[in-house]
């Protein structure tokens, strides 16, 4: 394992492939227990959002745009990622899928799990206080993980790399319609509240924690704060009303000392991904996620 002169990580320098096993092992483990906690049938879709009062939502809605506050307010945006039946190809296989004919840097592979937390919280913390529970929160599930991974990754390569690939390649890649993709990358940019930039010390810490989760730690002793970070709000994953990891210590003031920062992982700066292994062959048997029946009228 390579590191610098600091003792610290070179992420930039890390295996891809050892990477995508890490995140694939993790999100398999998450994944597999919230499919124990699935409802039998998928909640309908109302046609217009509840109506709610202002005060009744947390501060956070007023900050969001209008877009993302109509994606939040019914579930549609988030079910659009559910499949049918659940993909036959593995996490594992689906990343290193997406690696060998979209490579990218692992910058764009870590912060899925940026994404996937910020979706969750934002979903958990906008929620009307009496929504049902398919309201409030976005879960990961073997439903939906494939399709937020695509979608996650076109997001990701075209804000974190200087070379990125089409659409269409990405969907043939994922092994979904390209109009189909348009839309995830729609709905995922609108459950982000279109915020993308992850800072480097953010993005060092769920390294961190990944690395401790790679060691043989559940995923709620890699993802807990440090003793000396105040208690999170909301606990680790395999619980579908909380996001993926808990929340970090409360952002303090530039112009205050920061008293506790996790161990870091050096990034690389931005850099190319080496080139795709060639023409993208047909989508795995089984590897397509057709879209669940529309309930509309």
């Amino acid at each position: 394992m390579q590191r610098l002169a600091d003792g610290s990580l070179d992420l930039g320098a890390y295996p891809s492939t050892d990477l995508l096993r890490l995140l694939a092992a993790l999100l398999t483990q998450i994944t597999t227990e919230n499919d124990k906690l699935r409802p039998q049938s998928t909640p309908q879709t109302p046609l217009t959002p509840p109506s709610e009062s202002p005060d009744t939502r947390s501060p956070m809605w007023s900050q969001l745009t209008s877009a993302s506050r109509n994606a939040l307010a019914t579930p549609a945006a988030s079910l659009a990622f559910h499949a049918r039946n659940i993909p036959s190809i593995s996490i594992e296989q689906y990343l290193l899928r997406i690696l060998k004919y979209c490579p990218t840097t692992n910058e764009v592979f870590l912060g899925l799990l940026v994404y996937f937390d910020r979706m969750s919280r934002l979903a958990t913390d906008c929620a009307l206080p009496h929504a049902p529970s398919s309201h409030r929160t976005l879960t990961i599930d073997s439903y939906n993980i494939h399709r937020l991974l695509i979608a996650g990754v076109t997001v990701a390569s075209k804000f974190f790399s200087d070379v990125f690939y089409t659409n269409s390649r990405y969907a043939k890649v994922g092994g979904l319609p390209q109009t189909e993709l348009n839309q995830l990358e729609l709905h995922f940019l609108l459950l982000n509240d279109f915020r993308l930039s992850i800072p480097i010390d953010e993005m060092q810490r769920y390294a961190e924690q990944l690395l401790r989760y790679s060691a043989g730690m559940s995923p709620e002793e890699a993802f807990a704060p440090s003793a000396t970070a105040p208690p999170p709000t909301a606990l680790a994953p395999p619980s579908p009303h909380t996001p993926l990891v808990p929340a970090p210590p409360a952002a303090r003031p530039q112009s205050q000392s920061q008293t506790h920062r996790p161990a870091h992982l050096q990034l690389q700066p931005r850099s190319n991904p080496p080139a795709p292994a060639g023409p993208v062959p047909g989508t795995p048997n089984n590897a397509a996620h057709p879209r669940p029946p529309s309930r509309r009228p």
